[in-house]
């Protein structure tokens, strides 16, 4: 079926109907699934990010063979059990959640959340749900394939007994509420968009845990200037947002929110702080992003529980030498005016993150150095503002090593398949600099389910072969006295490869471990560790090894599944799509290429990198270069450890293969300092991902 029959189909969905007998139906492409009471429900969601109105409905085949067959359900649905979840909001009418909403994709551009599902062989539902007296529908189609190769159509009937929907939970829009009882209103969010008066009627919520006040992207700019006094009788609000409109200040009220954990003042034309803002001293963020603050009074410093301090896209000029926040976790002063920042502020006993980016910054105090580990500047600030040496994970200063060993410019035979794809893409006057630039890796392609036959193989997944004197590596606390196992990621045999390269230890098991995937995401620490055991003749199988998944911070396997690897040497060229933005790429004989920019961003250059890529097949590599969509893990190590990029490289790349998945089928990278290789120290490696 073509796209365009496809769409002839979805304009003619029938309006929803509840059946005259009243009896549920569940009907996909001809197959009847019967659904499944005990597991299907209405309710409202009660966290953070889904204070929604949720229909689950779970049903099961009951030709489990045909709904196979057809391509419905999976082929290894063998109980044929399908979910369905739909999340709702703007459904709110009188008590009672009423709604005809249109999806596409999954995706309805009225709901902040889609379709869920579960258990499908094609996962694509377009169609229309409909809400209605306690009926849930759903009329439309399941589908998949880029040219509609399967397409079920979809009738879903089912009645609910309403019951007591736990409202409080939901986040109302601002005309849903009008029409609720005031004392259920927990979760609010008013658009004000076009409006020059503050609504009053918010102010009759008593109950009010959250208040969001926002224009609409693209909306009318409100005009609202001034946020009433009577904000502060609002007792219970925990998190105030005001966002887009054209407010000038804070009422002195606001220091009566005592509960208040979160306040954002966005994209507004804030000017000043109310003196009371200091009495605030429960308050965990604080966000005044993208407005015309023009000077801080020293009372906003004052905050013993302060978290998060939110300051950026204001015209902040200075920030008082008195500042005292021993609980701030975060400071983001983005997009000011500031030309530098008291030694105070990086003497706090919390040691914040700072986010500086955007400001005219001239000096800063020598404690920046020393005390803030996370400071969100680029390379080029860094390097004038402060001192930026890197001096080796032991802190004793950096040892030589010879940068020549991790390229390929020297290897002959190496080098034939990039001469030939330079020649190929006309790029011959950009030879020696293109080629400068590659470098020799060492690619690990599976052989087979690891069965622990070999002690000490290579081996990625499953557990490692550790001597008895090394320990299987924790970390943190799980609140009970007892520590998390790292999850075992891989371990490489050194003598094997000791012929491929020249810069790993030349004996011994390398092993790489890590904490957990989520632990990687703006990490300012070491989550990873790497072990180098130099006396592989004392190593103990990994099979004696027996973990539960909570012995892990987030596992649901006992380990990943294990699989022996065997190596082979290839060659590894830059991405130059980010080239911008990793400027160290071009030195040396690449300096060249450095205001090339048509060249950078040509075809031919792009087909010359995808030609080395695919040289080599395999799931995971040392010393390449990552495919990455910002700054290269070089790069990352660089701004969070200091040094230069260019003397930072990937230890290892792990790629999403069997049980690996990082994010978006993605890499984790092990970067490590030149200097610190050559010293055989493995203790500051640093981990990022790139998610493809």
């Amino acid at each position: 079926m073509n796209e365009k029959k496809f769409l002839k189909k979805l304009t003619h969905i029938k309006p929803f109907e509840a059946p005259k007998d009243c009896e549920d139906i569940f009907e996909i492409g001809g197959c009847s699934f019967k659904i499944d009471n005990k597991q299907t429900s209405l309710y409202i969601g009660n966290s953070k990010y889904s204070r929604t109105f949720i229909a689950h409905l779970v049903a099961h085949a009951i030709d489990v063979r045909k709904a196979q067959k057809k391509k419905i359900i999976y082929d290894f649905n063998d109980d044929g059990e399908v979910v369905l979840s739909f999340a709702l909001n703007g459904i709110y009418h009188n008590g009672v959640p009423t709604a005809n909403l249109y999806f596409e994709e999954n995706k309805c551009e009225r709901t902040s959340r889609g379709i869920d599902e579960d258990g499908f062989d094609t996962s694509e539902f377009s169609g229309e749900v409909t809400l209605r007296d306690g009926w849930v529908g759903y009329n439309g189609y399941l589908w998949s394939g880029y040219d509609y190769e399967y397409v079920f159509p979809v009738n879903i009937a089912k009645q609910f007994k309403l019951g007591a929907l736990a409202w409080k939970h939901y986040r109302f829009s601002f005309k849903e509420a009008l029409q609720a009882d005031p004392k259920v209103v927990r979760y609010l969010t008013v658009d004000v968009s076009g409006l020059d008066k503050f609504p009053t009627q918010i102010l009759e919520f008593f109950n009010l845990k959250e208040l969001n006040i926002h224009t609409l992207y693209n909306a009318p700019r409100s005009q609202i200037g001034i946020i009433p006094e009577e904000i502060g009788e609002l007792k219970s609000l925990k998190t105030l947002s005001i966002s887009g409109t054209s407010i000038e200040g804070l009422p002195e009220s606001i220091g009566s929110l005592k509960k208040l954990k979160s306040l954002s003042i966005q994209d507004n034309s804030l000017t000043s702080l109310p003196e009371s803002i200091g009495r605030l001293t429960k308050l965990k963020s604080l966000n005044f992003s993208d407005n015309c603050l023009i000077s801080v009074s020293e009372v906003i410093f004052t905050f013993p529980k302060l978290e998060y301090l939110w300051l950026s896209g204001n015209k902040i000029n200075e920030i008082r030498s008195r500042v005292s926040l021993p609980s701030i976790r975060l400071i983001d002063l983005k997009n000011n005016e500031l030309t530098t920042l008291p030694e105070s502020l990086a003497l706090q006993s919390s040691t914040p993150s700072l986010e500086l980016k955007g400001n005219p910054l001239e000096s800063l105090p020598l404690a920046y150095d020393h005390q803030i580990k996370n400071m969100d500047l680029s390379i080029d600030d860094k390097k004038r503002l402060l001192d930026f040496s890197y001096l080796g994970a032991d802190g004793k200063g950096l040892s030589t090593w010879d940068d020549g060993i991790y390229f390929a410019l020297d290897d002959a035979s190496l080098m034939k398949p990039v001469v030939k794809a330079i020649e190929k893409q006309g790029l011959g006057k950009y030879s020696r600099a293109l080629s400068s630039l590659v470098k020799k890796s060492i690619g690990f392609s599976y052989t087979g389910s690891e069965d622990y036959a070999n002690i000490g193989n290579h081996r990625f997944g499953g557990m490692p072969d550790l001597p008895e004197n090394i320990a299987y590596p924790t970390f943190g606390d799980k609140g009970d006295g007892t520590p998390y196992f790292y999850e075992f990621l891989a371990q490489i045999n050194c003598n094997l490869i000791a012929e491929l390269q020249d810069y790993l230890p030349r004996t011994g098991i390398l092993y790489f471990f890590l904490e957990s995937f989520h632990n990687v995401y703006g990490a300012q620490r070491n989550v990873v560790k790497v072990i180098h055991c130099s006396d592989d003749e004392k190593l103990i199988s990994g099979q004696r090894l027996n973990f539960h998944e909570d012995d892990y911070y987030e596992m649901f396997e006992p380990c990943y599944k294990g699989f022996k690897a065997d190596t082979q040497t290839s060659i590894s060229s830059p991405d130059f799509s980010e080239s911008r933005l990793n400027t160290y790429l071009f030195s040396g004989d690449a300096e060249s290429l450095k205001n090339e920019r048509a060249l950078l961003s040509s075809e031919e250059l792009s087909a010359f990198s995808y030609s080395i890529l695919n040289l080599l097949r395999c799931e995971h590599q040392i010393n390449a270069y990552a495919n990455h969509q910002n700054e290269s893990p070089e790069h990352e190590a660089s701004l969070i450890l200091k040094g230069t990029p260019e003397d930072w490289i990937i230890l290892l790349t792990v790629s999403s293969a069997e049980d690996f998945r990082w994010s978006d089928s993605g890499d984790l990278f092990f970067v490590i300092h030149k200097s610190d290789l050559a010293k055989q120290d493995f203790s500051n490696v640093f981990c990022t991902f790139d998610s493809g």
